[in-house]
């Protein structure tokens, strides 16, 4: 996934596209509370109210990687191997 910022004041919108199929996604999160992850704390400590899958976008943000969707798809099998 590749990512993008949106800066509307404290809010940034990251936005991620999969390498896969395309889908774009997004997920909003506060300016502090990034800072705050980028500083080290647990995404899931930083973010508890996010569903899984948002704070996987979050993670990744720096590395393409395949949507949710796809990594089942297409990934479950090489783990499973």
């Amino acid at each position: 996934m590749l990512i993008e910022e949106e800066i509307f004041g404290e809010a940034l919108t990251l936005t991620a596209v999969c390498l896969i199929c395309e889908k774009v996604e997004h997920v909003t999160v506060g300016r502090r509370e990034l800072d705050r992850y980028m500083g080290g704390e647990l995404v899931q400590a930083v973010w508890p109210d996010l569903s899984a899958d948002e704070r996987e976008l979050i993670i990744s943000a720096r590395t393409p990687t395949p949507c949710s969707v796809c990594w089942d798809k297409y990934m479950r099998c090489e783990e499973d191997e």
